[in-house]
């Protein structure tokens, strides 16, 4: 280890270990090991919120990531239950998660229902089939017939 100018050259102060060994934290977020002119530098402050504010970034985009899926997910279930025959459908004309939100950025289920009507008033052949008394239901694997089976 090198001696600056600025450090004592006392022949009997013990070697500290070099930064690269220690990577613990100290109580003040600098890592313990560091010269006190080197964290009182004001690169190394700024250097050290740089990383910490790319950490935050990055995880900012992961959970909007995740929350998006969530959302299209939901939209999907919702535009499902309004009768579109594939919830995937809800995005082949453009539109997007966001456009679906409320003011609080919730998924708002009337503006789903009313993208749905809108796909289905342009393209008819995208709604799901009404299912008569007594047909099968072949993603349910039940009869939907409304009143109790008789038999023949």
């Amino acid at each position: 280890m090198s001696t600056s100018s600025t450090e004592p050259k006392d022949s009997d102060q013990t070697e500290t270990p070099a930064v690269d060994d220690v990577q613990e934290q100290a109580p003040d977020g600098t890592e313990q090991g560091q010269d006190a002119t080197e964290t009182a530098s004001p690169n190394a402050e700024a250097a050290r919120y740089r990383r910490q504010a790319r950490e935050a970034q990055a995880e900012r985009d992961t959970l909007r990531e995740q929350l998006t899926t969530m959302q299209r997910g939901e939209a999907e279930r919702l535009a499902k239950d309004a009768r579109l025959a594939d919830p995937s459908d809800l995005w082949r004309d453009g539109l997007t998660p966001a456009d679906l939100l409320d003011d609080a950025g919730n998924l708002d289920h009337d503006k789903v229902t009313a993208a749905v009507a809108e796909l289905v008033a342009a393209h008819p052949h995208w709604q799901a089939p009404v299912l008569g008394a007594g047909m099968r239901d072949a993603t349910a694997g039940s009869d939907v017939s409304m009143g109790p089976s008789t038999p023949r």
